[in-house]
């Protein structure tokens, strides 16, 4: 069994790659084909998470690149609420478990301004 602070860190991590999967998918000015090189250069190392990429390329193949990307995005706030709920943390509260500048960093390398 996890302890409580390992579910954190994974309910930390869940929320960051929920929101910068959300930043990403916003972001009207990147195509979807370039999604896998924004990924790539994410500080959150996304691209060298292999369910991530593996879904992202496999998603290429079929031509439904925004739909793997809006899946993988429900994905990941699914699993940072549900730890939420695990750990008794508000939903309304996780973003304030995270210094602002990490916020800002990781919306700018997905192309947008928080």
């Amino acid at each position: 069994m996890l302890q409580e602070n390992e579910v954190l860190e994974r309910m930390k991590y869940c929320y960051l790659v929920y929101r910068q999967l959300g930043w990403l998918y916003t972001n009207s000015m990147i195509a979807p084909p370039d999604y896998v090189s924004y990924l790539k250069s994410s500080s959150l190392r996304l691209g060298e998470d292999d369910f991530i990429m593996e879904s992202m390329q496999e998603a290429t193949r079929f031509g439904e690149i925004e739909e793997a990307l809006r899946e993988l995005l429900s994905f990941y706030e699914g699993m940072a609420y549900a730890l939420a709920a695990v750990l008794e943390i508000p939903i309304a509260n996780m973003e304030d478990l995270f210094p602002n500048e990490e916020l800002i960093l990781l919306a700018r390398e997905m192309g947008v301004s928080r």
